[in-house]
């Protein structure tokens, strides 16, 4: 038995070794992945960026639909992030506002920021991210990343060559890169998966998220801030498929009446723009962000000057 297990221990520290050894090459061949192929076309570097250091006087929030529907300026700072529920652009604009420099506040009123999986959702990490001052030392631990670590782990060893090609574009994208706007009949089925999906939560008022809203508005406007509500255009496919949900109108009624009674703007471009202008059911392209951007900033500029 001695001698038996004696001998089977130059195999066992062969086999640890071989396995550290291989540990060490995917972390390192992932590591090198993501700064090489990922991390210069990250939105979010250059999104903390802005965060910290951005001088605008207006300031947008919110989520998809705030960050693909404006366009950054001399004076807008668009900080729209996908997915970003109510707690989380709530917790970004106090946070800026505090930094100074603010002078409007442009908040998303759009429905889907009360469904139900934004609701779920845990987004401590953004919050976070944004306010740590030291980086991780590698790349794969950043929040952003984190929750994607096995999707790039199996590209960078999968193929460990690429890892040292010239980056070209992003490898891995854990979301699908951007297509060519689908056909009529696919936009409709995508509109309905995104309607339902997006569906927000009946009797929205008895929610936290809709008491931090209103409170969070009635704060800025006691700061001497100029608040924005703003809802932001969709597609006709995405209309006609939300036109039979109630919780669509309770949401946008909710959004006029806390405009009303803390006497803030609310502009409502729902069907403001023509679907030639999207990217999919609900997306602006860059090109009519650019107009849209111009026009917010017009809009909301011209009722604060006839309320002042």
């Amino acid at each position: 038995m001695s001698s038996s297990t004696s001998s089977s221990k130059p195999y066992l520290a062969t086999f640890l070794v071989v396995l550290l050894a291989g540990l060490i090459v995917s972390v390192v061949l992932t590591e090198i992945m993501l700064r090489r192929h990922v991390l210069p076309f990250d939105s979010l570097v250059g999104y903390k960026k802005l965060f910290l250091n951005g001088v605008a006087p207006t300031v947008a929030f919110g989520d998809s639909h705030v960050a693909s529907g404006l366009v950054n300026s001399a004076d807008l700072d668009n900080l729209g992030q996908p997915s970003d529920n109510v707690q989380t652009t709530l917790a970004k604009a106090e946070l800026r506002v505090k930094r100074g420099g603010v002078r409007a506040v442009i908040l998303q009123a759009d429905p889907q920021m009360f469904s139900a999986y934004r609701e779920k959702a845990k987004q401590q990490d953004r919050l976070a991210y944004l306010m740590q001052e030291n980086e991780s030392m590698l790349v794969m631990l950043l929040p952003q990343y984190r929750q994607y670590l096995m999707q790039y782990w199996r590209a960078a060893v999968s193929d460990p060559i690429s890892v040292f090609r010239s980056p070209q574009q992003r490898l891995a994208e854990p979301e699908g890169s951007a297509k060519a706007k689908p056909p009529e009949e696919e936009l409709r089925k995508q509109a309905v998966i995104r309607v339902q999906l997006h569906a927000p939560l009946s009797n929205l008022r008895r929610l936290s998220a809709a008491s931090h809203y209103h409170d969070a508005i009635e704060r800025f406007a006691r700061q001497g801030l100029q608040v924005c509500l703003v809802g932001f255009p969709v597609t006709s496919q995405y209309r006609e498929a939300a036109v039979s949900v109630g919780s669509f109108i309770e949401a946008r009624t909710f959004f006029a009446e806390t405009a009303h009674d803390l006497g803030v703007p609310y502009l409502n471009y729902y069907d403001a723009m023509p679907d030639s202008d999207f990217g999919d059911s609900d997306h602006l392209t860059t090109h009519a962000a650019v107009y849209f951007s111009h026009r917010v900033l017009r809009d909301c500029g011209s009722i604060r000057r006839q309320s002042q």
